[in-house]
C-alpha cells in the first residue's frame, strides 16, 4: 500500500502553531474512515488529551471538492470517503508548552511531540509513513526517523509505533557530535547556558559505555540523538527508541566553569550527567525491556501496569551506579545520594498508605497529578523504586557471596525479554529467580507489594554499612508538619503531614496570621516556633473560609535534618566482599566514615 505522506509546515511558528498537510490512500472501497489522535504519549502515564490543540480540520477527496468530517469523540474524526481513492486532510496543531511530552513552537525553534501531532486511520497503525518538514530558511531538523533520499527534511517511518517515538526538533541550532560503544551520537541543544562542549564530549560518551556495559558491550542502534531543551528551571526528560529529549535549567551545566575535574565535585552538574545517564539507560530497559502491558500500545487509553516501579526505579538506581562506574563520581558521592533519597522517602507519610505496585497502577491518576494529600497518601515510584534497586541489589550480592547482582537480572532480561516479548505482570520477583537462582519472593511482598517501612539499616548491614540519622551540628528545631508558601503578605498552609503536630488541627488553604497573638509570615514562622518552645501548645490564629479559627498545637520535634551512610569500621570480611563487589571498593578511606 502506498504510504501515508504527511507535511509538516512551519510557515509561522511565531504564531505557536503548525500545519498538517496528510494525504490517506487506499480509501476507495469504505465510506467514511475514523481519524484519530493518541491521547497520551508513552513513557509518561498521563492521559493529556491532545486533540484539545487541533483546531481548522478540512478533508478534500481526489477531484479536489471537500468533503465532511464530523467529530465523534474527544479525540476522533469521521471522514466521508465515498467514490475517491485517497482523502488529503490539513489541520492546525497549537503548541506552547515548553517540555518533552508536549509541542512548544516559536519564532526560535519548533519541538514537535508526533503523539500531539499525527493523526492516524484507525485499524492502520501498521501502514508506512513518509514526513517531510517545510522550515523557515535555516532552520534544520533533527530527528531519529529515517532520511529515505539526501534531503535534510524528508523521512519515513516504517508504521505509526516508529513514528510516535521519534520527537522532531527543528530550528537554527548548534549541536555537536560523538562517538561512543561503536555508534554515532548526535546533541542538538536550543536556547543558550553555560554547558561545556568539550567537557559534555568527554563525559557522555562514559556513561554511554557504561550502560552499554551492562547488557555486554553493545548499543542496539548505529545513531542516537539528544534533543536538549535548555530552560529556566525546568527538568526532566522522555526516553525514545534511539533518541532522547532532555529538559534542563540553562545555567547549571558549570558551577566551577571550565573545571574538568574528575571524580565531578559539581552537584549541578552531575544532575545532567544523571538525566542523561537514565534516558539513555531506557534505550534497554522499557524501550526494548517491558512489561507486557506496555507494548504495543493502545494510544487512545490507559495502559495499566503493577511494574512502573522496575522501569523507572531500577533505571533510577542505575543512573547513579553509572556516574559511579564510569568514574564521575567515588563511591561516597554515590552513597551520599542514596542517603539523601532514604531521607526523602521517611518524609513521605505516604510511603505507609501505598506500595510500590499500587504506585505504579495509579501513576495514570496520581503521579502526574499531585493534590493537596498527595504526600499523605501517594509514593513515588522513581523515588522509592530507586531505593528497592539498591536494597535489591546488595542483597544479591551478599546472598551469592558477590558473584551475583542486579546486573545479572538486566542481562537476563535482555536475552530472554528484548524481542517484543514483555515480560510478565508483577513476576519481576520470579525474574530475579530465573536470573540469578536467589529467592526474593519474601522481599518483594515486603518492598513491593505492601506498604511497609523498608528495611534500610538491615540491607546496609550486609555491606558494612550504617545509616545514621541527626541534625547536623545544630539540635532539633520544633515542626508542626506543614509545607506553607507566601501569597503576597499572607502565608497559606499547602499541604499537612499525616504524621505531623498539625494533622486534624491545620487544613490545606488555611491562612495562619499569628501564633499567641503574634503575627506570623513566610520569613518569621521558624522564629514564632522556637520562641512558642517544642512540647508546648500555643494557640495558632487562622483564617478558613474568611473566618478567624484559633487551634492548639502541640509544637513537635522535627524529623532528623541530615542523612549519612558511613562505614563500619569493625565490619566482618563478608560484608567488605558484599560492599567490593557493589561499590567496586571495600577500603574503609575511600568510604566516608
Amino acid at each position: 500500500m502506498t504510504p501515508i505522506r504527511f507535511r509538516v509546515i512551519l510557515a509561522e511558528p511565531e504564531k505557536h502553531r503548525v500545519r498538517i498537510e496528510a494525504t490517506f490512500h487506499g480509501v476507495g472501497e469504505i465510506s467514511d474512515v475514523r481519524l484519530l489522535l493518541p491521547v497520551w504519549s508513552p513513557g509518561s502515564y498521563m492521559v493529556r488529551e491532545y486533540a484539545q490543540f487541533l483546531s481548522r480540520l478540512q478533508v478534500t477527496g481526489d477531484d479536489g471538492r471537500q468533503r465532511s468530517s464530523r467529530k465523534v469523540d474527544k479525540t476522533s474524526w469521521k471522514v466521508d470517503c465515498r467514490d475517491t481513492n485517497s482523502i488529503h486532510v490539513s489541520y492546525e496543531v497549537y503548541g506552547h508548552d515548553l517540555g518533552v511530552r508536549n509541542n512548544h513552537i516559536d519564532g526560535t525553534h519548533a519541538f514537535l511531540t508526533p503523539t500531539a501531532v499525527f493523526l492516524y486511520p484507525e485499524t492502520r497503525l501498521t501502514d508506512a509513513i513518509e514526513v517531510e518538514v517545510v522550515s523557515p530558511e535555516g532552520w534544520k531538523v533533527f530527528t531519529q526517523l529515517e532520511r529515505p533520499v539526501d534531503a535534510h527534511d524528508f523521512f519515513s517511518a516504517v508504521d505509526f509505533d516508529e513514528l510516535y517515538d521519534s520527537p522532531i526538533e527543528v530550528g537554527p541550532h548548534p549541536c555537536f557530535e560523538f562517538e561512543a560503544a561503536g555508534a554515532k551520537h548526535t546533541v542538538a541543544i536550543w536556547g543558550r547556558g553555560n554547558y561545556d562542549v568539550e567537557r559534555l564530549k568527554r563525559d557522555m560518551p562514559a556513561l554511554v559505555e557504561t550502560n552499554a556495559a551492562v547488557f555486554g558491550g553493545k548499543v542496539p542502534y548505529e545513531h542516537y540523538l539528544t534533543i536538549l531543551l535548555l530552560t529556566d528551571g525546568v527538568y526532566g526528560g522522555l526516553e525514545h527508541r534511539r533518541s532522547t529529549a532532555l529538559m534542563f535549567p540553562r545555567h547549571d551545566f558549570c558551577g566551577s566553569k571550565g573545571s574538568l575535574d574528575v571524580p565531578i565535585s559539581d552537584d549541578k552538574y552531575l544532575g545532567f550527567l544523571a538525566l542523561f545517564a537514565h534516558e539513555h539507560f531506557h534505550t534497554w530497559h522499557v524501550k526494548r525491556i517491558r512489561p507486557v502491558a506496555l507494548g504495543p500500545f493502545d494510544y487512545q487509553r490507559e495502559n495499566y501496569t503493577r511494574d512502573i516501579w522496575s522501569i523507572e526505579g531500577i533505571t533510577s538506581y542505575y543512573n547513579d551506579l553509572t556516574l559511579l562506574r564510569a568514574g564521575r563520581i567515588q563511591p561516597v558521592k554515590f552513597l551520599e545520594f542514596l542517603a539523601d533519597q532514604i531521607k526523602k522517602l521517611d518524609g513521605i507519610p505516604g510511603r505507609l498508605a501505598q506500595s510500590l505496585e499500587e504506585s505504579s497502577f495509579d501513576a495514570w491518576i496520581r503521579l502526574y497529578r499531585a493534590h493537596e494529600n498527595n504526600l499523605n497518601s501517594t509514593v513515588s515510584y522513581y523515588l522509592k523504586g530507586q531505593i528497592v534497586a539498591a536494597m535489591l541489589d546488595v542483597f544479591l550480592c551478599e546472598a551469592s557471596g558477590g558473584a551475583k547482582g542486579l546486573d545479572d537480572v538486566m542481562k537476563f532480561l535482555w536475552q530472554h525479554h528484548s524481542k517484543e516479548r514483555g515480560y510478565p505482570e508483577a513476576k519481576f520477583d520470579e525474574i530475579v529467580f530465573e536470573a540469578t537462582g536467589i529467592e526474593v519472593a519474601t522481599q518483594f511482598d515486603t518492598w513491593v507489594r505492601r506498604a511497609e517501612e523498608l528495611d534500610y539499616e538491615g540491607v546496609l548491614a550486609l555491606a558494612g554499612l550504617t545509616l545514621k540519622k541527626s541534625h547536623g551540628k545544630d539540635p532539633a528545631g520544633p515542626w508542626i508538619g506543614v509545607k506553607a508558601r507566601a501569597q503576597g503578605d499572607r502565608l497559606v498552609i499547602d499541604q499537612v503531614s499525616s504524621d505531623g503536630p498539625s494533622s486534624g488541627f491545620l487544613s490545606p488553604g488555611d491562612e495562619l496570621v499569628a501564633i499567641d497573638g503574634f503575627k506570623v509570615s513566610a520569613t518569621n514562622l521558624d522564629e514564632r516556633l522556637r520562641i512558642a518552645g517544642i512540647g508546648n501548645a500555643p494557640v495558632f490564629h487562622v483564617f478558613r473560609y474568611a473566618e478567624l479559627v484559633d487551634v492548639p498545637i502541640i509544637i513537635g520535634e522535627e524529623p532528623p535534618t541530615k542523612y549519612e551512610i558511613l562505614a563500619d569500621p569493625l565490619a566482618a570480611s563478608g560484608a567488605l566482599a558484599v560492599r567490593k563487589s557493589w561499590l567496586g571498593t571495600d577500603t574503609i578511606e575511600e568510604i566516608k566514615q
